[in-house]
């Protein structure tokens, strides 16, 4: 199994209210063993579901954290995980080919990106996610889907506004929301995160 990138990692842990200290999300996870912050936080996730408490982020961990996303954790105010995972999502297709090891999860939702979601949310009111983070072999199988797509660093949403707003005035607040790029497609709008934050 591929495992998470250490800030995807830190990101997780973020989400679920683990304690990163004063740097924060910052990719560095600290060495094996050490009371880092990070390890502490891995110690302290993998202790919540009986793992062995040994700070190392393995499978056994990474499999958990995928569970526990594609059952649904609340993100922000409005958005769950269980509706931005690969696979997973309203207009995602239940029948698509994924990677062996995507398990809806095959990186971890970038949480800058998701406050601009949420942020646009706020001033629009509800917003679908009709595709959020996908694997790379999902993403090659959608037509006219870059091999670059951000979606697959969990930096881009395709979206809708449910008739509350027109398709070109949600890509205009989305961009005064924090997102750095976006499009209107067909029946949907891509917002896209580029910034340096996590």
């Amino acid at each position: 199994m591929t495992l998470w990138s250490d800030i995807a990692i830190q990101q997780f842990l973020a989400a679920i209210g683990k304690d990163l200290g004063p740097s924060g999300i910052d990719g560095e996870l600290g060495d094996k063993g050490s009371d880092s912050y990070s390890r502490k936080a891995i110690a302290s996730f993998q202790g919540d579901y009986g793992l062995d408490q040994d700070t190392i982020w393995g499978e056994q961990c990474q499999r958990k954290a995928k569970e526990i996303l594609t059952n649904g954790i609340q993100l922000t105010a409005n958005f769950n995980s269980s509706e931005l995972g690969c696979g997973i999502a309203v207009s995602d297709d239940p029948n698509a080919p994924h990677d062996d090891d995507c398990m809806n999860w095959p990186d971890m939702i970038n949480l800058t990106a998701l406050n601009c979601l949420q942020a646009t949310r706020d001033r629009i009111g509800p917003i679908q996610v009709t595709s959020g983070v996908r694997c790379r072999t999902y993403n090659d199988w959608l037509s006219g889907s870059s091999s670059e797509s951000k979606h697959m660093a969990g930096r881009a949403f395709d979206c809708n506004a449910m008739g509350a707003v027109d398709y070109e005035t949600l890509l205009q607040i989305g961009l005064e929301c924090g997102f750095t790029w976006g499009y209107v497609g067909d029946g949907y709008v891509h917002l896209q995160y580029d910034g340096p934050s996590f």
